[in-house]
């Protein structure tokens, strides 16, 4: 339509600004109002002008010389590249169709949550989707999440173990803080690395944070053979959190060493004493740690700017080689913590009247800290992650022992028992921990993304397809590529892309 039959003015009102346009419309004619507006912080990367205000008209003047389909058509590039890297498609039923709403809602999340050329910060455990937990990063980065971006955008990978090493000032604050020795990760993370939690009881105690960092490290490597990133930036986070544990650990008479007061993966122990997945991921840690530390002992500019000895590397592999292991019980389980078998026993149908709601709710925190109700998979976590070490007999020993007793009240539990009942082929529980996952998010009378979403159960469900319904080994154990599929039912095919030892491939499995 002509620009005369339309006139636009400018309106200051209640510390707002309004653009209100004036228009002349008769019968059959149309307008179309595009509204264009750029967005700068003084923390973008690509900006090139001390003058925020300068920048952002500079990338508006851009945005209107492109024109609207010129940067939609970018816009769509860039997000068909991201889908054609990352989309898991399934055919079957009903029951595929919605598995894939849930995946593809996941994948989404993951892809718009991380930014992915910026190492200077994380995805915070609401991925930016709401103010829940404060917009801090946890332990979901490394465990829940990590394994989603090294399979399909290996630089957003790298870029996320950066900001673990951009954040080692911060841990080795947190350390110093609690009159230790080297960089201790904290439980809830801002973009300085200092501690935030206000619970004493995960802030003081959930300190196996500090070691799974280092596992994502050498998943991240193991699957990439990016080396160059232990040599530059996780050699130093490996020496300085080896000098944290070497302040943490407690020795006995007969020279074991212990991590007591410790609480693991399941929040539902404060303080205990050898949580067998705190201690065994310190010992990777530790292990891990002597191995490059020797590896680079001659490298006189590594071995200057972290200062280590011979000598420090022998007390390193003392304390990972003496570092006390799981207690087993005389059934061959696996003991959550040395002191577990002395906990109560509960009647949770009893305690645990609607099943729809949480466990939690039902029992005082008093009781539960001192009862065998678990939040979370811990062992079987464990078992997950150092898969490896594990048999399918040991494994079904410890899942019929845990499962029973496991709350499922944190949404980082579900997709660990899907994919060990997927292992050991128990696929009527597998499917209902599919749904359990599924739900968390998209059931609406759970309200469960009413505070943003569960961001670590969308790495959660996508773990859950690859390494337990497709049966992909992990690349932290297995150079080659190899599958164990468990379909569910409903479920005929899954085709899954992965970026493996840098080169893009497909896996489809099918009954």
């Amino acid at each position: 339509m002509a620009s005369d039959d339309i006139s636009f003015d400018i309106e200051k009102k209640d510390f707002a600004v309004y653009h209100v346009a004036d228009v002349k419309l008769c019968e059959d004619r149309e307008v179309s109002l595009i509204k264009t507006v750029a967005a700068v912080t003084d923390r973008d990367l690509d900006i090139n002008n001390d003058d925020i205000r300068v920048s952002c008209l500079e990338k508006l003047s851009k945005a209107l010389e492109n024109g609207i389909e010129k940067e939609y058509s970018e816009h769509l590039a860039v997000w068909r590249e991201k889908w054609n890297d990352s989309d898991i498609i399934l055919t079957g039923s009903d029951t595929a169709k919605k598995a894939m709403k849930a995946l593809r809602m996941s994948i989404y999340h993951l892809n718009r949550s991380v930014c992915g050329k910026d190492p200077r910060i994380a995805i915070c455990a609401k991925g930016y989707a709401g103010e829940g937990y404060f917009g801090r990063y946890f332990w979901d980065t490394e465990i829940n999440m990590l394994p989603f971006f090294i399979h399909t955008d290996p630089e957003a990978a790298r870029n996320l173990l950066l900001f673990r090493y951009n954040t080692l000032n911060g841990a080795k604050q947190n350390a110093a803080s609690y009159g230790y020795r080297g960089a201790r990760y904290p439980w809830e993370s801002s973009v300085t690395g200092r501690e935030e939690c206000a619970c004493w009881q995960y802030a003081d105690h959930e300190i196996h944070v500090t070691a799974d960092i280092v596992y994502a490290i050498m998943h991240y490597v193991n699957a990439t053979g990016d080396e160059d990133f232990v040599r530059d930036y996780g050699i130093d986070i490996m020496v300085e959190t080896a000098r944290y544990w070497m302040d943490r650990t407690d020795k006995d008479l007969d020279g074991t060493y212990n991590l007591l007061g410790v609480m693991g993966p399941d929040e539902y122990l404060a303080m205990t004493a050898n949580n067998a997945y705190t201690n065994r991921m310190v010992r990777f840690s530790l292990e891990t740690t002597v191995k490059y530390m020797r590896k680079y002992l001659t490298d006189r500019e590594i071995t200057g700017r972290l200062n280590y000895t011979e000598k420090e590397i022998s007390e390193f592999e003392n304390v990972a080689l003496n570092l006390k292991k799981a207690v087993k019980n005389k059934d061959g389980v696996t003991l959550q913590c040395d002191e577990f078998e002395s906990y109560a026993d509960l009647d949770f149908d009893a305690i645990w009247t609607d099943r729809s709601k949480c466990f939690g709710t039902f029992i005082s925190q008093e009781k539960n800290y001192r009862s065998k109700a678990l939040k979370q998979a811990d062992v079987l976590e464990m078992m997950m992650l150092f898969g490896n070490e594990v048999s399918d007999e040991e494994l079904e020993r410890n899942y019929a022992y845990y499962e029973p007793i496991t709350t499922h009240d944190s949404s980082l539990s579900a997709a660990v028992h899907g994919i060990l009942s997927a292992r050991l082929g128990r696929m009527d529980e597998a499917e209902k921990f599919l749904e359990k996952v599924e739900d968390i998010d998209l059931k609406p009378e759970k309200k469960g993304a009413e505070e943003g979403i569960h961001i670590a159960n969308c790495g959660g469900i996508w773990q859950l397809f690859v390494y337990g319904f497709a049966g992909m080994k992990s690349a932290m154990w297995e150079n080659d590529l190899t599958t164990t599929p468990h379909l569910p039912e409903g479920i005929d095919s899954i085709t899954i892309p992965v970026i493996w030892h840098g080169e893009k491939k497909k896996i489809t499995v099918t009954r």
